[in-house]
């Protein structure tokens, strides 16, 4: 667990319509956490199969989140694995999150584009930030990302402004992830992580919280 008081940031990361139910839940406990830097990270169409222009109950959750303080960020397009790391996805699966894994930067900047089209389409309005899924993001990448004119994209230790000054601010996995990585490695990462002043708490929808 973690001192609330060491909590700088806290994220909502992979929201789509595929977890609504799980991402109700999880707004409705974070009710009590009073921090004033909270965001969710968009996934426009996960897997290739949920657009969330289609699902007008996720895009009202997302506003209503908005007029509640929530800034919306856009989190890549799919959030699956490039097709050039197969061996991955054979044990992982393919909405694990690799999507920009080594990238060129045209290739960066087509796919961001995609994200960025369907996000400004359905919310009005460009994002601040951009986080590549699982904070792979290639150096040719991160220009491209900044070449967007986002104000900053994420690291697993920083937050990375494009204008000013790298905030050394590391990840907290304080739930139990459902995901790939082991829990073991996650209590590795978060020994290390908590021994910093301030932390990003990272919430996923099949965490247990």
């Amino acid at each position: 667990m973690i001192d609330n008081t060491k909590i700088k940031y806290l994220s909502v990361h992979d929201a789509s319509p595929k977890f609504q139910k799980e991402l109700e839940i999880i707004f409705d406990k974070l009710k009590k956490i009073k921090i004033k830097n909270k965001s969710i990270a968009v996934v426009p169409n996960w897997g290739f199969k949920w657009d969330i222009r289609k699902y007008p109950k996720f895009i009202r959750l997302m506003r209503k989140k908005q007029k509640e303080g929530w800034e919306l960020v856009l989190h890549g397009y799919s959030h699956s694995n490039p097709k050039h790391i197969p061996w991955y996805n054979l044990f992982f699966g393919i909405e694990d999150g690799w999507e920009f894994y080594n990238l060129n930067y045209n290739e960066t900047k087509e796919l961001a584009l995609k994200g960025l089209k369907i996000f400004e389409e359905v919310f009005g309005h460009k994002p601040k930030g951009f986080i590549a899924p699982n904070w792979r993001l290639s150096e040719k990448g991160y220009k491209a990302i900044k070449d967007l004119g986002f104000e900053y994209t994420t690291s697993l230790r920083h937050i990375k402004w494009f204008n000013k000054k790298w905030e050394n601010i590391p990840v907290f996995f304080k739930c139990i992830s459902g995901y790939s990585l082991p829990n073991k490695v996650l209590n590795l990462f978060n020994n290390i992580t908590i021994k910093q002043t301030k932390v990003r708490l990272v919430i996923h929808p099949h965490d247990k919280i």
